[in-house]
Formats: C-alpha cells, sequence, structure tokens
C-alpha cells in the first residue's frame, strides 16, 4: 500500500494492527468494526467524504458510473458499535460492516428511480460488462444488529435526502441534518 500511495487504507490496518497488540499488552477486551463506504443519514452540516460520493452520481459531477463499492448505513454501524460493548460473543473479533457490494450501476439505478429529475449518469464506464462477484461474509455484523442491514435503496435514500447542500433534482427532507444536527 506504501509503495501504491494508498495511505487511507494503510493507515487503518496498521491502527487495528495497533490496537490488538495494545489489547494482547494491556489485557483488555477488543472488538473489532470495520465498516465499508458509509452512507445514509447525514447529522452534520458539512457535506463528508462517504455522503460526496454520493452526492456526485446526483449532481451530474459523475459523467458515468464505473466499478462497485461496498454499502453500509450510518445507523447500522452505530447500532453494531453499541451492540459490540455488550456482546461476550464480540470480543476477539473483526466484525466487516457491510450490507451490499454493488456495482455503481445499481446505486446509480436506484438515485435515478427515486430521483428523476437529478443528474444521476448513465454512462456505463464498465463497457456493460459484468462485473466479478464479491464474496464477503457479514453474518457477524447482522448477528450483532440482530437484524438484516439497511437496504441500499434506502441508505441511498436517506444520504440523498439530508444532503446539507441542495442538490437540483433532489427535495430537501430536512431530515437529520436539518434537524437533529441543528438541535445539537
Amino acid at each position: 500500500m506504501r509503495k501504491n500511495d494508498i495511505y487511507y487504507p494503510l493507515s487503518k490496518t496498521l491502527a487495528e494492527k495497533r490496537a490488538w497488540e495494545l489489547a494482547d499488552e494491556l489485557g483488555v477486551k477488543l472488538a473489532v468494526i470495520n465498516p465499508t463506504l458509509v452512507v445514509g443519514e447525514a447529522l452534520q452540516s458539512a457535506t463528508n467524504t462517504s455522503n460526496e460520493m454520493v452526492r456526485a452520481y446526483l449532481d451530474g459531477s459523475k459523467e458515468e458510473y464505473k466499478g462497485r463499492m461496498g454499502f453500509v448505513d450510518v445507523k447500522d454501524v452505530a447500532e453494531a458499535h453499541v451492540a459490540a460493548i455488550d456482546s461476550d460473543t464480540a470480543v476477539g473479533q473483526r466484525h466487516l460492516c457491510i450490507t451490499v457490494s454493488a456495482p455503481w450501476r445499481v446505486a446509480c439505478q436506484h438515485l435515478r428511480e427515486l430521483y428523476p429529475d437529478a443528474k444521476v449518469p448513465t454512462v456505463d464506464g464498465d463497457g456493460g460488462k459484468e462485473l466479478a462477484l464479491m464474496q464477503f461474509d457479514n453474518a457477524p455484523f447482522v448477528a450483532l444488529l440482530g437484524r438484516a442491514p439497511t437496504p441500499l435503496r434506502d441508505m441511498l435514500r436517506d444520504t440523498a435526502d439530508t444532503l446539507p447542500t441542495a442538490v437540483p433534482g433532489v427535495p430537501k427532507s430536512g431530515g437529520a441534518a436539518g434537524g437533529a444536527a441543528a438541535a445539537l
């Protein structure tokens, strides 16, 4: 990762490695929550990096969709953190927080259906080829939640509806960004 200048995932990997070392040295219990792209209802008044990715597919910044992404809802991640605190079976485990690994084609299809007036790209940057299946085991995450994770369509709707600044074709719901965050 260093030689390819991929520092964000490297920093996450090194931090987790150190956390496991410290837990062992100090004799403390540790459960790790590893989310993929966290989207969903925004609380903050500025657009974060994850929600900016969704915004770019709504406002015409992206002219094509390409590749795939692992998605998880912010509320599901928060719930997993809280559940891990109270779970003896979570201790010593890594919990991959992912709901779905979806091609951006599928995410854009949802966005076009939800917001037909938005500038969601229709150009397939993958050239119509079927992307390789990404296999993962999110059973420990689902067990922590005690329910099915939030569906992709709902995550994308919650993200778009609570973006802090207007996007043409996306009606403002007020959501948490307009309500709960303002109260904080």
